[in-house]
């Protein structure tokens, strides 16, 4: 297998004429769509990058078809890392075409997930499965997924479809993180399943926010696949009063 990175610039012109009063911007956008599938054998992949440095230049990645690190069933997968910035910046991994026969999801078979952003991330009607195999030496399987985001996060699961999040070890997701404007919202049952699940919304300890809210909706946690037993380890913090 081999490891991919797709890369991408947000690119700003000065105004065409005197009557233009911003700058013109283009580029910066990523997408994986019309149920593509990218399989890296083992590699890691990472998209959003800047062309040029390891610094976000993707403003937006949007993904709709499947992402597939997996590799030999006693091995441990390649990890996938999404980055994005600037203004407007935006992850997206949603099923939009449902009738393409393509499943929305990541997999990576032990690899870590992870996703960093200065804007929003939404997840929709998708899974993000970060479990290795049952084969693998339990003291390996120590996988991690991670959503860390300035802006809101959304997790979204349609009637009949099926939003899930699943991790060996970890799962952790933090929007607002640098200015504590960001909430974290549930819709319908996504499932979160991990040994130890964090939400967290805000600036953190010692910042100045109070506006960060968790929503919780019908969503479930769990600790194994097919499992109804809650995660060993659950933690929520939000900068708003718990109502």
């Amino acid at each position: 297998g081999g490891s991919l990175s797709m890369r991408a610039t947000r690119t700003e012109f000065a105004p065409l004429s005197s009557v233009d009063t911003d700058p013109i911007t283009a580029g910066g956008r990523i997408e994986i769509g019309g149920g593509a599938s990218i399989v890296s054998d083992g590699g890691f992949v990472e998209i959003g990058l800047n062309t040029a440095s390891s610094a976000a230049g993707a403003n937006q990645v949007v993904i709709n078809g499947r992402i597939d690190t997996s590799w030999e069933i006693d091995r441990t997968g390649g990890s996938v890392y999404l980055e994005t910035g600037g203004e407007g910046a935006s992850v997206t991994i949603a099923d939009t075409s449902p009738g393409d026969g393509v499943a929305t999801q990541i997999f990576t078979q032990g690899g870590l997930i992870l996703s960093v952003g200065s804007g929003s991330f939404r997840l929709e009607d998708a899974v993000l499965d970060a479990r290795s195999h049952a084969s693998l030496d339990p003291d390996l399987a120590l996988s991690d997924v991670g959503i860390i985001h300035a802006g809101d996060v959304n997790l979204v699961e349609s009637a009949g479809a099926e939003t899930r999040v699943v991790a060996d070890t970890a799962i952790r997701i933090t929007p607002g993180l640098q200015d504590g404007t960001g909430n974290l919202t549930f819709t319908g049952a996504p499932e979160l399943i991990a040994e130890e699940i964090r939400l967290e919304v805000g600036d953190g300890h010692g910042g100045e926010s109070t506006a960060g809210t968790i929503d919780l909706g019908a969503a479930e946690f769990h600790d194994h696949p097919g499992a109804t037993t809650s995660p060993l380890r659950f933690s929520l913090l939000q900068e708003a009063e718990l109502a």
